[in-house]
């Protein structure tokens, strides 16, 4: 966007000049400021902020700001949002095209977890923003070092290159109820050979002895019928340090 085209205004917290790209917005606070929830302007902050001005659409950079949420297209052609989790973490979303980060309604998405090197040290909230930022625009190169953001790739790459919104929703669903059985203890893939435990009755030894519950325990040295003499002594040893304590 052109600085013919939208009027420049310098911001009362961070005292940086911003360009005000939307005729309704608040022309006092620019939209970093109100996107990471600063009121008290520190001189670290303050530099911090003005490195992200740099990459935001108010200093004509590529990070767009939609509330607290910023996005950005990666390489790959990925589109992200993210946001402000903690002081060493921004919360980050990963959707099918930078459009669709846009306009997110109706679109599904992904969860990278992506944290820092030093999750010890606070770092100031622009230079925070400001290492996303480039890291998630960067996610072709940065994939090699940061698996979720490789995994996110990948699972756009077994789609389509440019999958539409349908195709990556189904795609989308279909991993979270994946996930969700497996979260549960499954599905298990069945041996063919183990399967026969499923469909086919198990024929008992001859000299299986059912145990009948009403005489059951009256004869302390046959607890159970058919244990081994080792287990029966373990049980009794058990027994005996019950009846001890």
């Amino acid at each position: 966007m052109s600085e013919s085209t939208c009027k420049q205004k310098q911001c009362v917290v961070c005292q940086i000049p911003f360009h005000i790209l939307s005729p309704f917005a608040n022309e006092q606070i620019c939209q970093t400021c109100r996107a990471v929830f600063q009121i008290n302007m520190e001189p670290p902050l303050k530099k911090s902020l003005e490195l992200l001005r740099t990459i935001t659409v108010e200093g004509n950079g590529f990070v767009e700001i939609d509330g607290n949420e910023f996005i950005v297209e990666g390489t790959s052609g990925l589109g992200y949002r993210f946001e402000f989790q903690n002081p060493y973490k921004m919360g980050v979303e990963c959707y099918r095209s930078k459009d669709a980060a846009l306009n997110p309604e109706n679109e599904l998405c992904l969860h990278p977890c992506i944290d820092l090197d030093d999750e010890i040290i606070e770092i100031p909230i622009g230079d925070l923003v400001f290492t996303y930022a480039m890291t998630l625009s960067n996610d072709m190169d940065c994939a090699e070092e940061i698996e979720t953001l490789e995994n996110c790739i990948s699972f756009r790459d077994s789609i389509s290159f440019s999958p539409t919104q349908k195709e990556w929703n189904e795609a989308v669903d279909t991993k979270r109820n994946d996930a969700a059985q497996q979260r549960f203890g499954g599905p298990f893939l069945v041996d063919e050979d183990d399967d026969i435990w499923f469909h086919e009755e198990f024929d008992f030894p001859e000299d299986f002895e059912v145990v009948n519950e009403e005489v059951l325990g009256m004869n302390d040295d046959s607890t159970v019928a058919g244990l081994s003499e080792r287990s029966q002594e373990r049980i009794d040893r058990f027994m005996l340090d019950l009846e001890r304590s």
